[in-house]
């Protein structure tokens, strides 16, 4: 009678992996060759900040999945809720499998007090971790958020103070039913600016 044989485990390398760096290509290429040499698969966790972004991120994670994959690499990929990433990963761990974070990662410890990801880790489960630098920048990451935001702000702000200064001359150059005709075409318009403004800077 035959034996069927159950292929063996391979060990696995879990990478945390931030929203703003899914779909980063050099990191996809640091990844794949660290497998390559130490002769694991890898589970990319992507942690999701944002449910609004969760398609994006999972079609940036499908071409990181793409540039990992070789032929004797099996590659997957997960996005979890940052909230959760902790359960998540307690839950997928598996003895032999060593933990990817990056070396700037941070994570809350206490109210307004964070601790760098890896020291984190070190100190809540007993498993490998391996940290890697200079892919993940969290400082310029918001830096632009904050410029993004005062920038869509601003816009705002100016086309409020431009409709309204071209209403009030309106009002006060044409009366009547005309002018209040006109005064609903420009507002009208003015919803349209403000609507398209609000997707360009989303």
């Amino acid at each position: 009678m035959a034996l069927s044989v159950v292929p063996e485990r391979k060990n696995r390398l879990i990478v945390l992996v931030p929203e703003s760096q899914a779909g980063n290509l050099e990191l996809a290429h640091k990844i794949f060759w660290m497998a390559i040499r130490d002769h694991c698969d890898v589970l990319y966790l992507a942690l999701v900040d944002n449910d609004e972004n969760s398609l994006s991120v999972s079609r940036a994670m499908a071409t990181m999945k793409a540039m990992t994959t070789g032929d004797s690499l099996v590659v997957q990929t997960k996005l979890v809720q940052t909230a959760f990433w902790l359960k998540t990963l307690r839950a997928l761990y598996q003895p032999g499998d060593r933990i990817v974070c990056h070396q700037e990662q941070s994570v809350k410890n206490s109210f307004l007090k964070t601790v760098p990801i890896s020291t984190f880790l070190r100190d809540t489960l007993p498993i490998p971790i391996t940290t890697i630098s200079g892919f993940y920048n969290p400082q310029r990451i918001q830096v632009n958020q904050w410029m993004r935001s005062f920038i869509a702000w601003l816009g705002f702000l100016l086309i409020l103070l431009g409709f309204t200064a071209l209403e009030i001359r309106l009002d006060s150059l044409i009366p009547g039913v005309f002018g209040k005709v006109l005064l609903c075409i420009v507002l009208t318009i003015e919803i349209g600016v403000i609507w398209a403004w609000n997707l360009i800077t989303d």
